[in-house]
């Protein structure tokens, strides 16, 4: 699944909400602005900001997201764990630590860390995102194949 959020924020806010049981790992892009997190049960508080991304599977948690005032353009990338697994298909080593674990068993713990920098190559999928040229089922597959980049790279 993919969500796309660009919007300007005249003030701050926060929003305190519960992650569902079935929630899937999530990739979350930021390319501008950012909020501080916290995420009950897996670390204190922390900043999330525009030119990082960062990885989190915690299905059943709370979580207060804290946003900051101005423009916020973020992107968050949700994938099934069995749709991950289908795509190692048994090369779980080439994945990062965090996932190799992920991968390998239905058990998971939880995490919610920085994957790294925002690199140019995902700063061109950013762009490309919102302004796909197509429609009906060519945008469907324009937009997924974004979002296999994006989990890729």
């Amino acid at each position: 699944m993919l969500q796309v959020d660009d919007f300007v924020s005249h003030k701050s806010f926060g929003l305190d909400h519960f992650i569902d049981e079935s929630a899937p790992l999530a990739l979350h892009f930021w390319v501008v602005g950012g909020c501080r997190v916290q995420t009950f049960g897996v670390k204190d508080d922390h900043y999330e900001q525009a030119g990082e991304n960062y990885l989190f599977f915690v299905p059943g948690s709370r979580e207060i997201e804290t946003q900051s005032v101005g423009r916020i353009l973020d992107i968050v990338v949700r994938v099934e764990p069995h749709l991950l697994r289908t795509i190692a298909a048994g090369r779980n080593d080439f994945f990062p630590a965090q996932l190799q674990s992920f991968l390998e068993g239905d058990t998971t713990p939880w995490f919610h860390q920085c994957a790294g920098k925002n690199t140019q190559q995902m700063q061109t999928a950013f762009h490309q995102l919102p302004n796909c040229p197509y429609q009906g089922v060519t945008r469907q597959i324009y937009l997924e194949s974004k979002v296999l980049e994006l989990v890729a790279l």
